[in-house]
């Protein structure tokens, strides 16, 4: 029914009574207002959310509405042309015209795309987009501009009587309590502020743009000073790193015109900067807020966040909305700013969801209309996040200094210090570009003047910057005044130093992982324990001074920790803390790995556990990697026989202590370890990582293979009990019981569970890729969102499971009872389901192209909207099954039986027909006529309109 208001001299007919009362009230400031619509003016609005004027607040809004009807299809292809021809030509008509029925609005809007096709699909739709527009926090100014109370007020009784629905009084009464509101004042600001400080970090960032680069920054004390050099000094455009975009291998040289387009032009709305450690990621911000209004820039740590459950959202809760809230930070505070939130490696998270976490960011982040004009910066480090490809965010990878970026910093830095840097240096460090054209590296190697030769890793270069000999110490022996004993006291201490330096390093990862920071009252006493330490060797009290130990003097001639003039003490890179920590831990398998016995097993034992006991080191991948690193070149060194038996020894080591404890052979008193059950499973769990990371350099495909099961069992169920992301890939766990037991999320690649019972297990979206399952029972298990690719479930009971949503792609599932299972939007592609039983199982719309299922029981299965493109049915029973909308292009159906099923509207080429077995087989009318063709009898197939 056809709605009167009164407009102008004449009536505007509009369906709907939201978009009755908003037009209405929208349409007296159009006639008035805006003067000379036309569609340049409305583009200059859009792109300009910062004018809001009446004029440009009309033409926003309405650019929106038509965005939200046509699911913003128009923004997203860039052809936004479009969208404001029809506004142009909406508004025009408005203002024009005496009389604007629905049709005329109707017929303007029609050429768009998802508006809808029916005159009333199209008015409910515009109905719809303006309730949606008009409620937005960021629209409130338009409600007072337009004076939306009073035409409430004047009209609200008539529409409730007009529209009598429940739906259309809940809408008005909300709009009553948005106006109330407004007229309260009340400040539309984020639903709920969190009651803590969350500090913005924009000027730590800025002053590290003034402020003397770490290892030239001279002490005034010093006798024999470093030359100061500033970060902007040798920081210039010239230097900002070159970047690949997204998946391409082409590198792009005009970051700074990217970061422009995103900054100032305001065409995108999330950039995800990627990049290896020391790189440059926090330096690349560092200069954005220098270069850019800092007032318009808010930094953050992920840090920050550290409290935030990732993986526990909600499928309801606005992951924005959660991140503005734990940042303290209102929407109003956000509009028209840059917000960097830096680090996102620093979050604990399970590898295989961190690309969906920042798919539900940017799609949040892109939808919310009160982020319109706010650009969200995102660092993390390079290879931490799975599956990239599927990220929907511009996503941007940093790349090492080219050989002109090196030579321009090595000539800025020898214009500055005044120290020559030789030909030769020069030439080494070219030849190592892939390693030393990373940022912070060059820079430590040039002013500790280390000498290069063929570094392979950043290991590589922190064992020498940190080496006792000619690295970071013996800069500091340089630097300060030798006095009349002619050896200086550091030469003496440097191995207490480095050590204290392991000790610093362990207590972050043990007690602050994330934020890598020791307090300075723990480091003071680090400091006391060492002072004492080395009065007793020397039993000299005045051989060296307490302050030059402490962060300020001697640390600070050192100058790879900072933070003195603060209560928290930290590395000046989080790479160094993650070298140290491998260092530490590396130190046990170096020292115990001199002979390899059982004697140096025990010793191992003995030690390692020491650095493994609440640290977990499966969570910082870049800690693993140095270990793994430092341990390779280690075992490089060792003969062949050595290297044969090294893993097999590592191995039985750890299988030695599951047998009796993780800190049987500390001989440590039990009051030593407080809370030891929590600590037996962290240290169980970090030794699982650790030799894992070592399984390639043997023959075998699994860890632990000479365990003590029952012991491992015991081991296995008090870790599964831990409310946390498990890592139990590639182990022997076979004809293990794990009934009902929760893996949620668990990483149990290439593992072999062969004939195990996980009756009823929670495995949703957990990583069995490669995983062998033969004859594994798991009736009724949650596999919703698991990725099984490639794995074996031979013989396997899958009765009742709920597989909706797994990657099913190359796994072998012969022979396997799927009976009831729930397989909606499963990828089986290329599996091989030869003689599997899916009898009443749910396929629809799963994708089983090139699979084969030659044999197979489908009988009564749903395989609506399914993709069988090139499948293998021959023989298959798909008697009664649901085969509506699907794909069989190209299957083989030969000798199947189709009595009963359903292809209607499915998609296939009619002669694969001819072989199979059709009887009251459902098929669409308009297939007759070729169908026909084949020979074979039609009145077995029952046609369906």
């Amino acid at each position: 029914m056809t709605r009167i208001d009164k407009f102008r001299g004449g009536y505007l007919y509009i369906m709907g009574p939201i978009s009755s009362l908003v037009w209405g009230a929208i349409v007296s400031k159009v006639v008035n207002d805006c003067v000379d619509i036309t569609k340049e003016k409305i583009k200059k609005a859009n792109n300009n959310r910062r004018d809001k004027t009446v004029e440009s607040r009309i033409y926003q809004f309405t650019v929106d509405v038509l965005n939200n009807m046509t699911c913003s299809h128009y923004e997203k292809e860039k052809k936004m042309d479009t969208i404001y021809d029809t506004v142009e030509k909406l508004l025009n008509s408005v203002k024009t015209a005496e009389n604007v029925v629905e049709e005329k609005i109707v017929a303007i809007l029609k050429p768009l795309k998802f508006v809808g096709t029916t005159n009333e699909d199209i008015l409910q739709n515009f109905e719809e987009a303006f309730y949606k527009e008009i409620t937005r926090k960021s629209n409130q100014d338009l409600v007072v501009i337009i004076g939306l109370k009073n035409s409430f007020n004047n009209k609200k009784n008539t529409l409730i009587l007009l529209y009598k629905s429940d739906e259309t009084i809940e809408r008005l009464s909300k709009i009553e309590q948005m106006l109330q509101a407004i007229s309260e004042n009340k400040v539309y600001s984020h639903k709920e502020k969190e009651n803590h400080e969350i500090i913005s970090e924009t000027k730590k960032y800025l002053d590290r743009w003034n402020s003397n680069m770490f290892l030239n920054n001279p002490n005034k004390r010093d006798k024999n000073p470093c030359i100061a050099i500033k970060l902007k000094e040798v920081y210039f455009d010239s230097q900002l790193p070159h970047y690949t975009w997204k998946d391409s291998k082409d590198i792009e040289t005009d970051l700074k015109d990217l970061l422009s387009e995103y900054i100032i032009e305001d065409n995108e709305k999330m950039l995800l900067i990627l990049g290896q450690p020391g790189i440059g990621k926090s330096t690349l911000i560092t200069w954005i807020t220098a270069n850019y209004s800092n007032d318009n820039i808010l930094v953050y740590t992920f840090s920050s966040l550290e409290d935030l459950v990732w993986q526990k959202q909600n499928n309801n809760d606005d992951i924005v909305d959660t991140i503005v809230k734990k940042l303290n930070l209102s929407y109003q505070e956000l509009e028209n700013k840059i917000l960097v939130l830096d680090g996102f490696d620093e979050v604990n998270i399970n590898s295989s969801a961190r690309s969906n976490i920042l798919n539900k960011v940017y799609s949040s982040w892109k939808s919310n209309i009160l982020l319109k004009n706010t650009l969200l910066i995102i660092t993390c480090r390079e290879n931490y996040i799975q599956n990239i490809d599927k990220l929907r965010c511009t996503y941007i990878t940093l790349q090492a200094w080219d050989e002109q970026q090196i030579d321009n910093f090595c000539n800025l830095y020898q214009e500055k210090t005044k120290i020559e840097i030789s030909q030769d240096t020069r030439y080494n460090i070219l030849k190592n570009k892939e390693i030393l054209g990373i940022p912070l590296l060059l820079y430590m190697t040039l002013a500790l003047n280390i000498t290069i030769e063929n570094e392979g890793s950043m290991v590589d270069v922190y064992d020498k910057i940190f080496a006792l000999d000619g690295g970071i110490y013996d800069r500091c022996i340089n630097n300060i005044e030798y006095g009349n004993s002619g050896i200086h006291r550091i030469s003496i201490i440097k191995k207490q130093i480095h050590k204290l330096s392991r000790k610093i390093a362990i207590w972050m990862f043990e007690h602050e992982p994330v934020n890598a920071f020791i307090p300075i009252t723990e480091y003071h006493r680090f400091c006391n324990n060492l002072d004492e330490e080395l009065k007793n060797a020397q039993n000299e009290s005045n051989f060296f001074t307490k302050d030059d130990i402490l962060i300020g003097s001697f640390f600070k001639l050192i100058k790879h920790c900072e933070g003195n003039d603060t209560n928290q003490l930290y590395f000046v890179h989080r790479s160094i803390y993650q070298y140290f920590v491998a260092e530490t831990i590396f130190s046990s398998i170096k020292y115990a790995s001199k002979t390899l016995t059982d004697d140096s097993q025990k010793s191992l034992a003995k030690n390692i556990v020491q650095y493994l006991k609440i640290g977990e080191i499966g969570t910082d991948a870049t800690i693993c990697d140095f270990l793994k690193r430092k341990t390779l070149k280690l075992y490089q060194k060792f003969g062949e026989e050595k290297q044969k038996n090294f893993y097999e020894w590592l191995d039985n080591s750890v299988c030695r202590m599951i047998k009796v404890g993780m800190f049987y052979y500390t001989r440590g008193n039990i009051s030593d370890y407080k809370n030891i059950i929590k600590k037996e499973l962290t240290c169980f769990e970090n030794l699982i990582t650790i030799i894992n990371l070592f399984l390639d350099i043997c023959n075998r495909k699994f860890i632990l293979q000479n365990v003590n099961m029952e012991m491992f069992s015991r081991y296995i169920f008090l870790l599964i009990s831990k409310e946390k992301k498990h890592n139990l890939s590639r182990m022997y766990l076979n004809s293990i019981r794990l009934i009902n037991i929760n893996l949620r999320e668990a990483n149990i690649t290439k593992s072999n569970l062969e004939s195990a019972n996980l009756e009823g297990a929670i495995l949703e979206s957990a990583i069995l890729k490669g995983a062998i399952l033969k004859g594994a029972n798991l009736e009724s298990a949650i596999l919703k969102g698991a990725n099984l690719e490639s794995a074996n479930l031979e013989n396997a009971i899958l009765a009742d499971t709920n597989l909706e949503g797994a990657n099913l792609k190359g796994a072998i599932l012969m022979n396997v009872d799927l009976e009831g299972a729930n397989l909606k939007d499963a990828n089986l592609k290329d599996a091989n389901l030869k003689h599997v039983f899916l009898e009443n199982a749910d396929l629809t719309d799963a994708d089983l192209e090139g699979t084969n299922l030659e044999s197979a029981i489908l009988i009564e299965a749903n395989l609506k909207g399914a993709n069988l493109k090139d499948a293998n049915l021959k023989d298959a029973n798909l008697e009664g099954a649901n085969l509506k909308n699907a794909n069989l292009e190209d299957v083989n159906l030969r000798g199947a039986d189709l009595e009963g099923a359903n292809l209607e509207d499915a998609d296939f080429n009619y002669f694969i027909l001819f072989y199979a077995i059709l009887k009251n087989t459902k098929i669409s009318k308009n297939r007759y006529d070729e169908i026909a063709t084949l020979g074979i009898d039609i009145n077995k197939i029952i046609w369906c309109d």
